[in-house]
């Protein structure tokens, strides 16, 4: 009986220590203890944001005059074989990249509303109407 009740207060001990550590590694490591980020931090994250909310435009815009270059060229039968075919692989990447924005953003939102940033910052963030996703 005594074997049986080390091997579990072993497993206690584990399980601690492991919920410890993933709760040190959840947290950035620069925030102060209140909570609050730093202003460099807080423009830091701006700053991602930002450059992500870019990213999710600029593909948008680009996926758009694609389809509208590949529908005029198959209208008119020009260009055709390997330049319309770039023209497909050039819009299947900014699909892509449009997807993997969309995706990103609310990512990166959630860790800056871990990192301390204030959620009325993020709202502009959160609120993207879906046409211009």
């Amino acid at each position: 009986m005594r074997p049986m009740l080390s091997t579990l207060i072993r497993i206690l001990v584990a399980v601690s220590i492991l919920a410890a550590a993933e709760a040190a590694i959840s947290q950035p490591a620069a925030v102060p203890a209140d909570g609050a980020p730093t202003a460099e931090q807080h423009q830091e994250w701006l700053r991602a944001l930002d450059e992500e909310v870019e990213r999710l435009h600029a593909s948008r815009a680009k996926a758009a005059e694609l389809e509208r270059k590949i529908t005029e060229a198959r209208r008119r039968r020009y260009p055709r074989g390997e330049a319309l075919g770039a023209l497909e692989r050039e819009l299947k990447e900014a699909r892509d990249t449009q997807a993997q924005a969309r995706a990103t953003l609310p990512e990166l939102v959630e860790r800056a509303r871990r990192g301390g940033v204030p959620p009325g910052v993020l709202r502009r963030y959160e609120d993207i109407p879906a046409s211009e996703r």
